[in-house]
Order: C-alpha cells, then sequence, then structure tokens
C-alpha cells in the first residue's frame, strides 16, 4: 500500500546499512591478513558506524510497525501481535 511506501524504504535502507557493514568487515579482514589491522582499523570503524545506523533505524522501524498492528486491530486486521 502507499501508506507504508516510507516504511518499506527504511526497511531496505535498514538491510542496505548492514550489508554494507558485513562488506566492511570482510574487506577489512582482508585488509589485516594481508597488511596489518592498523591498516585494516578505520574499515572497521566504518563498519561499526554503520551498524549503529542500522540499529537506531530498527529501533524506529519497530515503532512504525507496532503504528501498523494498531491501525489493523482497529479495523478488525490481524496483526503479528494480533
Amino acid at each position: 500500500p502507499k501508506a507504508l511506501v516510507d516504511l518499506h524504504g527504511d526497511i531496505r535502507e535498514l538491510i542496505l546499512l548492514r550489508l554494507g557493514a558485513y562488506d566492511q568487515v570482510i574487506e577489512g579482514w582482508r585488509v589485516e591478513q594481508e597488511n596489518s589491522f592498523v591498516e585494516a582499523e578505520p574499515l572497521y570503524d566504518e563498519a561499526e558506524d554503520k551498524l549503529e545506523e542500522a540499529s537506531l533505524l530498527a529501533v524506529a522501524i519497530n515503532g512504525e510497525l507496532e503504528q501498523v498492528d494498531v491501525a489493523l486491530a482497529e479495523v478488525g486486521g490481524y496483526g503479528p501481535v494480533a
């Protein structure tokens, strides 16, 4: 539904943030094995930042999903908590 377009966009962003963080960790591991932890550390730091951003977004998404559940319950639909 059109009303959920923003929610779906947020979920997509969450997934992309996590995938990007995992890619950073993989690249960091490669750099660490070939060179040193010191050279890889910035990649790990970026990954941590992305995961933190994703976690904050997940909390916001959870709040939006709770509102969807309430709206479904009000119209007699069934949500995951119904």
